[in-house]
C-alpha cells in the first residue's frame, strides 16, 4: 500500500502541471489498413503500417487537420481513424527540414532535427519471464521513491518552462532578456537533470517494462531542451515549437509507463 501511495501522488502532482504544457493525448481506431507517413502528407515516406481496428495515439495534427499526428512521430490521415472521444488534438507543425535544421550550430554537441529524433540506447527487455518482487520490498521501495525525486525534478522544470514561456507570449520582448532565458534554462535544466536521473535507476525485474518507457520519456527530455534552448539561444521560434512536440511525446512515454506500474503494482 504504501508504494501504491507513492505512484499515486508522484503522478497527481504531477498531472497538474502536464495539463497546463501539453495536451494529453488522445486513442483512435483505425478503420481500414493504411500507411504510416514520415510528415503530414502523401509525399512523405511511408514509415510503417496499420491494421484496421488497431489502436493509435494522437499528440497533435497539421493545420489543416487532414493529418494526425501519433506519439511514435509518425502521421496518419484523420479520415483513417475514429477519435475516441470528442476532444480536438492540437496543431504541430510538420517535420519540415526548413523548420528542423538550425541555421547555426548550437551549443550542444547535437544538433536537433525532427526528422532523426535519437531512439532510447539502452539495452532492450529481455525476453524472459521476469521474476516477480514483492511491492514491499526494498529494492522496489527504493526504485519508486528515486523515481519520484526524478520525477520531482520533471515537475519543477514543467512549472518553470510554463512560467517563462507564458509570460512570453504576452511580452514578446521578454525573448532577448537574460534574465528571462537565465530562468527558463533552469527549468530546461531541471529536465536535463530528470533524464539523467532516470537512467541511473535499476529497476526491480517485475518494473522492467515499466521502465523502458521512463527511458523512452528520458530520451524524449534530452531532444526537447536542444530543440529549445536553441531557439531560445538563437530567438527560433520554430525549433521552440519542435520543443513543445518532442515534450509531448515524452509526456506520452510517462503516460504509458505509468499505466504498465499500475497494472503491476495492483496485482
Amino acid at each position: 500500500m504504501r508504494i501504491k501511495s507513492l505512484v499515486a501522488a508522484i503522478f497527481v502532482v504531477l498531472l497538474l502541471y502536464v495539463v497546463v504544457f501539453a495536451q494529453s493525448p488522445m486513442s483512435a481506431t483505425v478503420l481500414k489498413n493504411a500507411n504510416l507517413r514520415a510528415g503530414p502528407g502523401t509525399t512523405y515516406a511511408v514509415a510503417g503500417t496499420v491494421k484496421a481496428g488497431q489502436t493509435v495515439t494522437i499528440v497533435g495534427k497539421n493545420d489543416a487537420g487532414d493529418w494526425y499526428h501519433l506519439n511514435d512521430n509518425h502521421w496518419l490521415a484523420a479520415f483513417l481513424v475514429k477519435v475516441i472521444g470528442t476532444v480536438t488534438p492540437t496543431s504541430t507543425i510538420a517535420p519540415t527540414v526548413a523548420a528542423s535544421t538550425p541555421t547555426a550550430s548550437p551549443t550542444s554537441t547535437v544538433s536537433p532535427t525532427l526528422t532523426s529524433v535519437p531512439q532510447p540506447t539502452s539495452t532492450a527487455v529481455a525476453t524472459h519471464e521476469p521474476t516477480k518482487v514483492s511491492h514491499s520490498d526494498p529494492v522496489t521501495l527504493a526504485y519508486i521513491q528515486d523515481l519520484g525525486d526524478a520525477l520531482t525534478l520533471l515537475i519543477d522544470g514543467l512549472k518553470i518552462v510554463n512560467e517563462q514561456t507564458t509570460a512570453a507570449s504576452t511580452n514578446p520582448y521578454l525573448l532577448v532578456s537574460l534574465t528571462w532565458k537565465a530562468k527558463l534554462l533552469v527549468g530546461l535544466n531541471d529536465l536535463k537533470l530528470c533524464a539523467t536521473n532516470v537512467r541511473k535507476l535499476v529497476p526491480p525485474d517485475d518494473l522492467t517494462d515499466a521502465h523502458q518507457d521512463f527511458l523512452k520519456m528520458a530520451e524524449r527530455l534530452d531532444v526537447t531542451v536542444r530543440f529549445i534552448a536553441y531557439g531560445v539561444q538563437h530567438v527560433d521560434g520554430k525549433n521552440i515549437s519542435a520543443g513543445a512536440i518532442e515534450l509531448r511525446l515524452a509526456l506520452a512515454s510517462m503516460n504509458a509507463a505509468k499505466a504498465k506500474m499500475d497494472a503491476v503494482i495492483s496485482q
